[in-house]
């Protein structure tokens, strides 16, 4: 129970500084756009570089991360499917809460809590499909409905190359496979490195964090959206999450620290920081609000966890 509380509630406690500064006005929604911006195009690209650039790469890695890929992807498809299910406007941003996974600020410390930090980087690779999806795809997709621009390959593409998270990532996968990094870290270079990235995206996390409290407004319009998209985003990650584990135990065996790291990741919430990408107001309260309230059923898988692998 320490360890969840250690885990959640300094989440919890940065969302509702985020709430008290928006009712309070200590923060203007130009100051928290200029956030945004500073999150979405320095510190995520920079620790995105970092964690690929730092994980192991083989076998294991490719058919995890392929798999995922192809789940990040069905369940994207299946949000705009779904989308029937849940009101108007809100089921027009159904298909962001049904697919990806908040990584960095929610699953890898949960994961660390029940297994400890030296195995990290199962849950890392793991999160090489979602930083691949969703500045791939995913971003590129919501960024076009926002403008009103048609949907096409074409645009997503040309989007994509452009998108600083995306090149990001596919440096640091470059920089992996080739060591270069580790290298650098070798050397008394290493530590001015690590020095500049750590206090480069120190503040990422808890900024992140105060813009989804500052967004979430949970009103009575939109309890029943929120309850609804919770409920079928649980239902479609349980399903594919017993799809990935027997398909995982068939292609590559079975893997305790793979299996917990597959229910930790696949029961987080969606990715908190895609508010950064919202232009409308009401849009951003109903991400918010609900992957705020998706937290809950992270806890309640995490703590059946924590019993029973404990």
């Amino acid at each position: 129970m320490i360890s969840i509380l250690e885990t959640v509630l300094p989440v919890l406690a940065m969302m509702f500084l985020g709430m008290f500064c928006k009712k309070k006005q200590f923060l203007t929604k130009s100051c928290i756009d200029g956030l945004k911006f500073l999150v979405v195009n320095v510190m995520l690209p920079l620790a995105v570089f970092h964690g690929l650039a730092t994980a192991s790469y083989g076998k294991e890695m490719i058919v995890s991360v392929s798999v995922m890929f192809l789940v990040m992807g069905a369940t994207f498809l299946l949000g705009f499917v779904c989308r029937p299910l849940v009101d108007k406007p809100q089921n027009k941003y159904l298909p962001f809460l049904t697919s990806v996974y908040e990584g960095g600020m929610i699953a890898y410390p949960l994961y660390t809590g029940l297994v400890g930090m030296e195995h990290l980087s199962v849950i890392a690779m793991i999160d090489i499909a979602g930083l691949l999806f969703c500045f791939g795809i995913f971003i590129n997709v919501l960024t076009q409905m926002e403008d009103h621009t048609p949907i096409n390959v074409k645009s997503i593409l040309c989007n994509t190359l452009k998108n600083p998270a995306f090149i990001a990532t596919l440096l640091g996968i470059v920089a992996g496979l080739t060591g270069v990094i580790n290298l650098l870290l070798d050397t008394p270079a290493g530590n001015v490195y690590l020095s500049i990235k750590n206090m480069m995206v120190a503040a990422m996390s808890p900024m992140i964090l105060m813009v989804v409290g500052y967004e979430a407004e949970l009103s009575k319009q939109l309890l029943l959206p929120c309850l609804k998209s919770m409920a079928i985003r649980a239902v479609l990650q349980g399903i594919f999450a017993c799809i990935v584990l027997g398909v995982l135990h068939i292609l590559i065996g079975k893997n305790e620290l793979m299996d917990i790291a597959i229910l930790v990741y696949m029961s987080a919430p969606g990715s908190l920081g895609i508010q950064s990408f919202v232009k409308d107001e009401d849009g951003c309260k109903y991400l918010a609000s609900t992957n705020s309230l998706y937290m809950m059923l992270t806890i309640i898988v995490y703590a059946m966890l924590s019993f029973v692998y404990r």
